[in-house]
C-alpha cells in the first residue's frame, strides 16, 4: 500500500511539493537541524521530480566525494524505496548515479572536493 506525501514528510516542506512556475527561484535553501527531516524529504522530493519532469536530470553535491555512497546515494534509495518505486530505477555504483528506467534520466552524486568534475558534467537527454 503506499502511503500519502502527507505521511512521509513534515507540512513545513509542503512548498517543496508544489508545481512551480517559471517565476520562481531556481534554486532552495532549507535549514534546519538533526531530525530536522531535510534529508529525507528531499529524498523523497528528487524522485518525484524526476519522474514527473523528463527532461529534468539532477546533481547532488556533496563536500566529500567519499562520504557519498553511504549519506546521499543510500537516502535517495530510501527515498525512492518510499514512494514504491525501486523497480523502476537502476542504482548503479560505478559510476555513482541512480537512473530512472523508462526515461533514462540521471541522478548524478559528485564530491564538491574536485570541482573540475562538477563543471564537465553533461546528459544526452535532457538539462540538469
Amino acid at each position: 500500500m503506499r502511503k500519502k506525501l502527507s505521511e512521509m514528510i513534515p507540512s513545513e516542506y509542503y512548498p517543496l511539493f508544489k508545481n512551480r512556475t517559471e517565476n520562481e527561484p531556481r534554486y532552495w535553501i532549507y535549514k534546519g537541524g538533526r531530525a530536522s527531516c531535510k534529508s529525507s524529504s528531499i529524498s523523497i522530493y528528487i524522485p518525484i521530480h524526476i519522474m514527473k519532469n523528463p527532461l529534468s536530470n539532477v546533481v547532488i553535491i556533496r563536500a566529500n566525494e567519499n562520504t557519498l555512497r553511504d549519506s546521499v546515494y543510500e537516502q535517495i534509495k530510501w527515498g525512492i524505496a518510499q514512494l514504491g518505486a525501486t523497480d523502476d530505477f537502476r542504482f548503479l555504483k560505478s559510476p555513482l548515479e541512480i537512473i530512472y528506467k523508462p526515461t533514462g534520466q540521471r541522478i548524478i552524486f559528485k564530491g564538491a572536493n574536485n570541482p573540475q568534475s562538477i563543471t564537465s558534467i553533461t546528459v544526452s537527454h535532457g538539462v540538469i
